[in-house]
């Protein structure tokens, strides 16, 4: 397995260090806009844009690393539709404009249409079915949710027609789906290393007894727990990302595998955080409850683990 190398240590580098000086999330609209150009002028939103077209021409492959990256940092926005706007739109991947979207292809009928992080958005991006629109959003009426369940990541519902232009066909809105699913595993890694690095400081610094609960054998196996959940999520996402450039794109269960275990190892570990800081981790606010909104939330894009599960079974059958 060749992902990650030598060649992405820059990019993890200069992502990681301008995350680590933009820890406090942008909360005013024209701070945030800031904050969005910023990242993507790091190239952010360019690495899987093809060369062709303006973009670094990186694959998937890069964009899957800084996106675990940004879960890591619980970085706030629209983060994967930008980016599927950026390869449906190139221009877009300049962040001069911010992207959302929604899927409406397996949507039930009668249930509501909702978008995230619309009030700071410009564009949606909005896939349906077999073809792929692109909406100003000063065209759609919504109505902003008053409680969101992640605090970081805003919902509107959409409360008239779905008026766009069109941008693509069945093709790359099949594409589109299959990077939103990879990114969205990406980001969920990211979140499942930062639950466990978390509960793991914590647990050295916290002494009960005289001694760091760490040191305890219940709460080494929690841990333990957490490091092999990660381990086996980051092998599955790795092996996904390099299978999505290469010729079997498409077939397998490959990406259910990586949401599945990656979704698995986002919610385990961040409910392992929330137990081993105990009485601050069942606080509302703190890092172990933050991250484990953010999986919840993430958790239900491109496909829930229930979902993918099947997916996965569905394939098995077909090769037995």
């Amino acid at each position: 397995m060749s992902l990650p190398n030598e060649a992405h240590d820059p990019l993890r580098a200069a992502l990681r260090d301008f995350l680590a000086r933009h820890r406090e999330s942008p909360t005013a609209p024209e701070d945030f806009r800031q904050w969005w150009k910023a990242l993507a002028g790091l190239g952010v939103f360019s690495l899987a844009v093809p060369a062709e077209q303006d973009g670094l021409g990186l694959g998937v492959e890069a964009s899957a690393l800084a996106f675990e990256e940004l879960g890591r940092a619980l970085s706030p926005g629209p983060l994967v539709w930008a980016q599927l706007a950026a390869l449906a739109v190139p221009s877009l991947a300049d962040g001069h404009l911010i992207a959302t979207g929604t899927d409406l292809t397996a949507r039930p009928e009668g249930d509501p249409v909702l978008v995230e992080h619309l009030a700071v958005a410009d564009k949606i991006l909005v896939l349906d079915g077999g073809r792929v629109l692109l909406c100003d959003k000063n065209a759609l009426e919504y109505t902003e949710l008053a409680r969101p369940l992640d605090p970081a990541t805003p919902v509107a519902r959409l409360d008239g027609p779905i008026r766009g232009e069109p941008v693509g066909g069945a093709e790359m809105a099949e594409r589109l789906r299959r990077t939103g699913t990879l990114l969205s595993a990406a980001l969920l890694l990211g979140i499942s290393e930062a639950a466990l690095q978390t509960a793991t400081e914590y647990a050295k610094r916290r002494e009960q007894f005289d001694r760091p609960i760490g040191s305890f054998q219940a709460v080494k196996h929690l841990l333990a727990d957490c490091y092999v959940r990660t381990g086996l999520a980051r092998a599955a996402l790795y092996a996904a990302a390099e299978l999505e450039t290469a010729a079997s794109a498409g077939r397998g269960a490959d990406l259910s595998v990586a949401k599945l275990l990656c979704g698995r190892a986002a919610d385990g570990n961040a409910r392992t955080a929330v137990q081993v800081l105990g009485g601050m981790g069942f606080t509302w606010e703190t890092t172990p409850h933050l991250l484990l909104k953010r999986a919840w939330v993430l958790e239900n894009s491109f496909g829930t683990g229930e979902e993918h599960a099947l997916l996965v079974g569905r394939d098995l059958e077909a090769i037995a």
